[in-house]
């Protein structure tokens, strides 16, 4: 019985680190595209003053 909590919290730990590393990858996505779209906007204005 023993053993298998342990089994069950390393499998927990496990998942739970892999959550984590999904979440911050999200996060830099997240961050790249905000970027981006600040660019974009940019851009547009630029583009739409020349017009």
């Amino acid at each position: 019985m023993e053993r298998r909590h342990k089994q069950q919290r390393s499998a927990f730990l496990a998942e739970q680190a892999e959550l984590r590393r999904q979440i911050e990858e999200a996060q830099r996505q997240l961050t790249e595209i905000e970027h981006m779209e600040a660019s974009l906007k940019q851009w547009i204005q630029r583009n739409q003053s020349l017009a």
